[in-house]
């Protein structure tokens, strides 16, 4: 690593049209990244070959996969140009980019022409798309559907079992099945 920084250095100090220079501090850079990644994933498989438990083999996968680098978000550019450093500032300069993002993009689109009674346009290729404007849709088929249901799948992030989510909400409504 001491002799990749040092090629490194001398590469700078010279120019930027030395390649000879340029290339031995390429070729001394990979050599030490392949090192050092022959040298973790050695590290790692002794690591699992030691595993007793599932919990042990949790750790060690969560050591492996999670490295404890810090995920910080670089400096941002405001929209004058200078750069915001601030935690807080970031924050409220990009939620203010991704909220207004839609409205800039919309704005910028060409007006739309053509067809507009009953009828969606699109701009891009002229084309006239019909309008839904009912659906019929029988108890039959929501009944089907609804005993198709996996009863043994999870109940989701609403808590809420799929045998009741079966019957009372919909098959009620339709008495004529």
């Amino acid at each position: 690593m001491n002799r990749r920084y040092k090629l490194f250095k001398e590469a700078c100090a010279v120019s930027t049209e030395c390649s000879r220079k340029w290339s031995a501090y390429k070729m001394a850079r990979n050599n030490v990244t392949s090192d050092v990644q022959k040298a973790k994933t050695t590290y790692f498989s002794i690591m699992f070959d030691e595993v007793q438990s599932t919990t042990a083999y949790w750790n060690v996968m969560k050591r492996a996969t999670d490295p404890k680098v810090p995920k910080t978000i670089g400096p941002v550019k405001r929209d004058h140009g200078t750069v915001a450093l601030a935690d807080q500032e970031k924050a409220c300069i990009m939620n203010y980019y991704f909220t207004t993002a839609a409205l800039n993009l919309a704005s910028n689109l060409p007006p739309i022409t053509g067809k507009r009674q009953g009828a969606n346009t699109s701009p891009k290729d002229n084309r006239t798309v019909p309008l839904l404007k009912e659906i019929y849709i029988s108890g039959l088929a929501i009944r089907n559907n609804l005993e198709a249901l996996n009863a043994n799948k999870s109940t989701g992030p609403e808590a809420i079992e799929i045998s009741k989510r079966r019957y009372h909400p919909l098959l009620g409504k339709f008495t004529s099945i």
